[in-house]
């Protein structure tokens, strides 16, 4: 939700905070959920957190995620 809100500086506390280093490879696979996405349809904004940061031309969530 925070890349659909555009929160480039939450994905990065996220991705960075030690306490969810554990879940970290999770949440970058994690495929998209919840009535935003359609289910058993394929999105063109991508399923996982990367596709859809490349899909909405959010190039700074991108070299964050990478």
């Amino acid at each position: 939700l925070a890349i659909v809100k555009r929160e480039a500086n939450m994905v990065d506390w996220l991705l960075s905070h030690a306490s969810l280093e554990p879940y970290k490879h999770g949440l970058l696979a994690a495929r998209a959920t919840g009535d935003f996405f359609k289910i058993d349809q394929p999105s063109y904004y991508g399923e996982t957190p990367l596709g859809f940061a490349c899909c909405t031309n959010q190039w700074d969530m991108v070299e964050i995620l990478l």
